[in-house]
């Protein structure tokens, strides 16, 4: 939000009358330079916010279904990357939440419930199955422009493998760390 506003001020200062943006040799209007001030930022921020938030994709899958499927549902009139870079931070809180239990699980030597380490495990599993098939199952030409996503998909596999490394931590005669 902060490069947004900034260039919005930026473009506001060059305002002319009947809602023109006049800035050198362009021209556009009003709800032009909203537009372009509030999904420049975003569309060059939305693959670095989608890549941190990977288990987002499943509640766009989830909210799409019904409603536009095959395609990503969208607001009419903006991108869907500007869309993913706003929506995902708030689809994914209950992964980071669940992530951040685990770690605190992990941090203060808790053992976690033997059924959420189960559905940890396997959530971190499908994380691997997922990086290994795009980094290994794909060339490196149909791999180019995918290096978020995999880094996407190593850092969810970490975030849920911290059920399964606090259940291993917490043994009687583990090793600590």
């Amino acid at each position: 939000m902060v490069p947004a506003t900034l260039i919005y001020l930026g473009l506001r200062s060059h305002f002319h009358p009947g809602n023109q943006v006049v800035i050198g040799n362009i021209t556009m209007s009003y709800a032009g330079a909203r537009e372009f001030a509030f999904q420049g930022p975003a569309l060059n921020a939305s693959h670095f916010i989608a890549a941190l938030n990977m288990p987002a994709y499943f509640i766009e899958f989830v909210v799409s279904l019904p409603i536009s499927w095959p395609s990503s549902w969208h607001p009419e009139g903006m991108i869907p990357d500007v869309w993913r870079a706003l929506s995902f931070p708030f689809f994914a809180l209950p992964a980071w939440w669940f992530a951040g239990r685990g770690i605190d699980a992990f941090l203060l030597r808790q053992r976690p419930a033997r059924v959420t380490t189960v559905i940890a495990a396997l959530f971190s599993i499908l994380s691997v199955v997922l990086l290994c098939g795009l980094r290994f199952g794909l060339t490196a030409s149909e791999r180019e422009g995918l290096t978020l996503p995999l880094w996407g998909f190593g850092l969810w596999a970490v975030l849920f493998a911290s059920f399964p490394a606090a259940w291993l931590r917490s043994r009687k005669g583990c090793i600590n760390v």
